[in-house]
């Protein structure tokens, strides 16, 4: 797996050992932040963070502030051992890292209570486990993405129904295989 685009373009990372991690594809990947352009300045949350993989194309991509959040020790030492391979901070010295090992529920939680604000949300949960409709519930009880914020969630086939609800914040979704990415606007707004 591969850094596609920016300051670490070509630059491997690591996967978690031993796991059953399912990293976003390099073309699913490149499809995404091809859609929405340029996120420099951009304050980023990645959540099932896995190996990290699309937190560390944003901070590549020019994103000031990326935050990775995963309930796996495994995900997080992971996470950490690629940051370090990468230096960023002598790259883009002004960056701000922040790594949670805790749930998605309790990290929205948490931001919500200390008022921290992400312009886009990028989400790669597991396929057809429900995670969809929850991520999109939690944004409307913990409101943590900007107004003008964009949520990206990956998901599999299955999970497609799980949108009904939030219709009307679908701004876009492209399929991929066996992998759907959706595009939503803030849909606590």
């Amino acid at each position: 797996m591969r850094i596609i685009s920016g300051f670490f373009k070509s630059r491997k990372i690591s996967i978690p050992p031993g796991t059953s991690i399912r990293p976003t594809a390099d073309k699913v990947k490149g499809a995404i932040f091809n859609i929405i352009g340029s996120i420099t300045d951009f304050s980023v949350l990645d959540l099932y963070a896995g190996s990290g993989n699309l937190g560390l194309e944003a901070l590549s991509r020019g994103a000031k502030t990326v935050t990775w959040v995963d309930h796996s020790f495994k995900s997080i030492s992971t996470i950490k051992a690629n940051i370090k391979a990468l230096a960023p901070t002598t790259v883009i010295p002004n960056c701000e890292l922040n790594i949670v090992l805790n749930t998605v529920e309790r990290s929205f939680e948490f931001f919500f209570k200390k008022k921290i604000i992400f312009d886009l949300i990028l989400a790669d949960p597991p396929y057809n486990q429900g995670a969809l409709k929850s991520i999109q519930k939690l944004l409307i009880q913990s409101p943590i993405l900007n107004n003008n914020g964009i949520l990206i969630i990956e998901h599999g086939a299955k999970d497609t129904e799980q949108i009904e609800e939030f219709q009307k914040a679908l701004l876009r979704q492209n399929r991929y295989g066996q992998t759907i990415v959706s595009i939503f606007k803030n849909p606590s707004v």
